[in-house]
């Protein structure tokens, strides 16, 4: 029992610089396998088709945001559904992002204003082991000092994911951006960059510490989640990743709620609304933590009268 419980823990700041698709990437910006001869070929990322209570069909796609360098995650079926599609839908429409507007955004919710810092608001004991944490993995203090605690979780947990290989360049976001570039297909957004950091400003600040303490603990004991992560996703085994992509995130409340659930309705309202208005096929691409567990975006669209068959 006590080591699932750490083996969760341990995961728990991958899970939160993966979970949403852009801020691991703007993270990076404020800084300065098995054989394959015998093996057998896994099921592959999670992929459903549905369809709508007004017979609407579309595709339902659980993605991983931070990826390793040479992840093999394409498979025929998800190819085929790509071709189908009319149009991709993705938690944020990359088309309308501003990079400077980003970065401004991430300046207002996730820095400390001018005159305070990071070391105003922690012990000193606290503050020595994040800045030690940071120097482990080349995250100096002059930066690091800036942020609030929760985007700090963030930013180290980024940089422990890009020592490992791992980016959000290599993620199943920026594959199928390239290719609704490549296809002329229209990209449609769930959210605005805005909206899916809104949520940071109502977390609480004794969650935000414990996100900081439970990330620096795992920089100390140098855990590989992303390889964990990256196993159950393409796996497509659906307990595997809820363990892996949603457990974890249980044992901060506030942080489960507003991360998972609140998005997860909502997106399940505006899917509606959307294949309601639309005859052409929808491709959707949400993060596989979305789509798996009890409230999942999967389990709302269900009892939304949604028939989903997994491919």
């Amino acid at each position: 029992m006590k080591s699932a419980l750490m083996g969760r823990r341990r995961a728990v700041s991958a899970v939160l610089a993966g979970a949403l698709c852009l801020i691991g990437a703007v993270a990076n910006a404020f800084q300065q396998t098995a054989s394959e001869s015998d093996a057998v070929q896994p099921e592959g990322p999670p992929l459903w088709r549905i369809v709508s209570p007004y017979g609407v069909e579309g595709y339902l796609f659980g993605s991983i945001h931070i990826l390793p360098e040479g992840a093999d995650w394409r498979r025929a079926r998800l190819d085929e559904a790509l071709k189908e599609a009319g149009a991709i839908v993705l938690e944020v429409d990359t088309e309308d992002l501003d990079a400077i507007g980003i970065l401004e955004a991430v300046r207002d919710i996730g820095f400390y204003p001018p005159g305070q810092s990071l070391a105003d608001h922690l012990s000193v004991e606290l503050y020595a082991d994040v800045m030690a944490a940071g120097a482990k993995v080349g995250v100096p203090e002059l930066a690091l000092r800036q942020f609030q605690p929760w985007y700090a979780s963030v930013l180290l947990a980024t940089r422990v994911l890009g020592l490992e290989g791992a980016s959000a360049g290599q993620g199943v976001e920026t594959a199928l951006d390239a290719h609704a570039k490549a296809t002329r297909t229209e990209l449609i957004g769930l959210e605005t960059f805005e909206q899916q950091m809104s949520f940071f400003t109502t977390l609480r600040r004794e969650t935000q510490i414990a996100l900081l303490k439970q990330t620096i603990s795992e920089i100390r004991e140098e855990p590989q989640a992303i390889d964990v992560m990256t196993e159950a996703w393409m796996s497509g085994d659906l307990e595997a990743m809820e363990a892996a992509f949603v457990e974890p995130l249980q044992d901060f409340p506030d942080l489960h709620q507003g991360l998972l659930m609140d998005r997860n309705r909502a997106w399940g309202r505006q899917l509606g609304r959307l294949m309601r208005r639309r005859d052409e096929r929808l491709f959707i691409a949400v993060g596989a933590a979305h789509l798996v567990g009890p409230n999942s975006l999967r389990a709302h669209l269900e009892r939304l009268g949604y028939d989903l068959d997994r491919l």
